[in-house]
């Protein structure tokens, strides 16, 4: 039986002396989609609409990585000082693709910046920072390798998070932007300690979900706890 193929979305960035342009993809991303039963294909950054099209259409489901922060001109608000690096037209790509993926009807899901960027889709808003978000919020960039889970999640009763991976669990975390107003149609999934969410999912667009946390690290574990995740994905893609 032929693997689903789950189109991931490349970061870009310049490197060298002369500065070329280049995509990558950290190498867990692959790894988790392939252990979960799925063929990973890295669909480059572009610009052409009609590319980005033909891109999600050869693939069987999405899923939008981690990355550097979502531009606050997309959510209508100005940058604040703790606002880190982003870049407009990277933003607008991933838009894209998420409005795509949803136009055919395809699986998606997000990571850490996925789930913010996905959330703006939608129309939904983001805190710049952590500490805009709640008098005492928990440390959510932590110093520990990136395997390693450094605080505990709820998930909604019901939700396709506590399906896949319990009412409760420990998850690492590198990020210091956060969902403040949800996008259309969707619900909050899972929650940290602080009250923050970290899951999101829709009853409008029921293969959507998305989460805060690093799943695809946890493939350097001798036990993999996150990979219902990738799986449920694949199933989907299916």
């Amino acid at each position: 039986m032929k693997r689903p193929v789950i189109g991931i979305l490349a970061s870009k960035y310049t490197y060298g002396k002369w500065q070329l342009l280049q995509h990558g993809l950290g190498d867990n991303y692959v790894r988790s989609v392939e252990e979960a039963g799925g063929l990973a294909m890295i669909i480059p950054h572009c610009t052409d609409d009609s590319l980005i099209e033909d891109y999600v259409s050869r693939c069987d489901g999405i899923l939008v990585p981690g990355g550097i922060d979502v531009d606050p001109v997309l959510f209508h608000e100005e940058r604040h000082e703790l606002c880190g690096e982003s870049d407009m037209e990277y933003d607008l790509f991933q838009i894209s693709v998420i409005h795509k993926t949803i136009e055919q009807g395809k699986p998606l899901f997000g990571i850490c910046r996925g789930l913010q960027v996905i959330n703006v889709a939608f129309g939904g808003t983001l805190y710049q920072d952590l500490s805009l978000a709640c008098e005492k919020p928990l440390k959510h960039v932590q110093e520990e390798y990136r395997n390693v889970p450094t605080h505990k999640v709820r998930t909604a009763p019901d939700s396709m998070l506590e399906m896949l991976l319990g009412e409760e669990l420990e998850v690492n975390s590198f990020h210091h932007q956060v969902i403040h107003e949800l996008g259309y149609g969707l619900k909050a999934a899972a929650w940290a300690e602080d009250g923050l969410i970290e899951g999101i999912e829709s009853d409008i667009y029921p293969n959507l979900l998305a989460v805060q946390w690093h799943p695809e690290n946890f493939i350097m574990n001798k036990e993999d706890v996150m990979l219902p995740f990738f799986v449920k994905l694949i199933a989907l893609s299916e």
